[in-house]
């Protein structure tokens, strides 16, 4: 006999429901264990809206952190005067690309 039997398992909702209960397609997705295209699919097919995972708090911090990682790998070789050069450029508006270019070309040099 199943050790199961007799013992129901909670249901799980359904993808509409995710969508009602205010879920982005990712945590749809992660909740029933399928790729996130399915459950985007079933969303254009049944015309569900679902909440923009891209706009809750946690996304914004999480984005922050990695754009802040990734800034202070791309200067992280910069000497201590490079480094102020770099964030003086930034500062009168001048873009990260075109200021890590001013040093790639003087170690070239």
């Amino acid at each position: 006999m199943n050790a199961q039997a007799g013992k129901s398992q909670p249901r799980k909702m359904t993808v509409s429901e995710c969508a009602a209960d205010g879920m982005s397609q990712a945590e749809t997705a992660r909740y029933h264990g399928i790729h996130k295209s399915s459950v985007s699919i079933y969303a254009k097919r049944h015309g569900l809206k679902f909440a923009d995972g891209r706009k809750t708090p946690e996304h914004a911090a999480r984005m922050s952190n990695r754009i802040r990682e990734f800034h202070a790998a791309r200067i992280a070789h910069l000497s201590e005067a490079d480094r102020e050069l770099y964030q003086t450029l930034r500062g009168k508006g001048y873009s990260s690309d075109f200021a890590l270019s001013c040093f790639t070309k003087k170690a070239a040099k």
